[in-house]
């Protein structure tokens, strides 16, 4: 189903660049987790010797491996969220604009139709010559607003497909 204006106008893609930014502090946080636990490993190793030691170091390195590829997942899905959020914030605000600047003289559906407002109903009243030339900026501009409509479903559907696609990767 297409998307609406309503839709689009109370979307809120800065949550994705906010998830963005959540998904990098944590990553963040596990790569400092991963750098002290491999002084503690160098620490332990310089201290203690034996089948105990080994097995704790054997462990100790599956262990980060898998924190690592943690950090790594983090990192890898925080881009699609940053650009895809961007994306979108900046299609949503050239929606905005465009419905409201057709606002003034046409009726927008939600759907992103327009028909002529009260006044341009009534200037293509006066001659066939305005009434085709109400009826050609008619068609301008709801392809304009329908065009963003689209372009926005479209970045809307790649993020989703770039996002998955990290964990499509990963697996």
């Amino acid at each position: 189903m297409p998307y609406t204006v309503s839709q689009v106008v109370n979307s809120d893609p800065e949550s994705l660049l906010t998830a963005s930014l959540s998904a990098r502090a944590a990553a963040q946080r596990v790569g400092a987790q991963i750098d002290r636990a491999r002084t503690q490993f160098a620490h332990l190793a310089d201290d203690w010797t034996g089948t105990a030691a080994d097995a704790a170091q054997k462990q100790g390195r599956e262990s980060l491996d898998e924190q690592t590829a943690y950090r790594d997942h983090l990192y890898a899905v925080a881009e699609p969220l940053a650009t895809g959020g961007a994306q979108l914030t900046e299609l949503r605000t050239h929606l905005k604009k465009a419905v409201d600047a057709a606002a003034a003289q046409w009726d927008v559906a939600d759907d992103g139709g327009v028909t002529p407002g009260f006044w341009l109903r009534w200037y293509a009243r006066v001659s066939p010559v305005q009434a085709l030339q109400i009826a050609a900026k008619r068609i301008e501009v709801e392809n304009a607003i329908k065009l963003l409509l689209a372009k926005f479903e479209a970045a809307d559907r790649d993020t989703g497909y770039q996002i998955r696609k990290v964990g499509w990767e990963l697996a």
